[in-house]
């Protein structure tokens, strides 16, 4: 997952309940904990937590959990905007009258108009956040290993 970005920090995918004391340690690390630790243990204040199971962020020192607003404002505004004119067209294609029942039962030009809009729909919604991914991830570059760095046969 994090390949070819570099993190400064150690990084433990999965750790087990038993050594939740990590969680303590005097450094920057990535750990993934299971949800079972938040039931038996607060987790230490300065620990940043994002719960992948909700989807939200718990920032160190208060237990409140942080919204869309938290990131970058142009490519939020960008994306919020793209998606909301994508969400009018969507409800204006489903808006439309509807035929009697026989003419739904019978596949006409207009169901496959329909059927490419929507497509075309869903290609733009993938678009809005590919387009919001690369600005918010433009200049990685400069967080990359460069393979010579870090040699091994399965990096090529």
């Amino acid at each position: 997952m994090i390949f070819p970005f570099h993190w400064p920090c150690p990084y433990i995918p999965l750790c087990p309940l038993a050594l939740a004391d990590v969680l303590s340690a005097p450094c920057p690390y990535i750990v993934g904990i299971d949800s079972r630790y938040f039931d038996l243990y607060d987790p230490p204040p300065d620990v940043s937590c994002v719960d992948l199971d909700t989807n939200t962020i718990f920032q160190p020192g208060d237990r409140r959990s942080l919204a869309w607003k938290i990131l970058p404002k142009k490519p939020c505004k960008n994306l919020m905007n793209t998606l909301n004119n994508l969400y009018q067209q969507l409800a204006e294609l489903q808006q439309r009258p509807r035929e009697d029942a026989l003419m739904e039962l019978a596949m006409n030009d207009s169901d496959l108009n329909s059927g490419k809009k929507l497509h075309l729909l869903d290609m733009e919604i993938q678009e809005a956040f590919l387009s919001f991914m690369a600005s918010l991830l433009k200049g990685y570059r400069s967080y990359l290993r460069p393979i010579t760095q870090a040699p091994s046969e399965t990096a090529t």
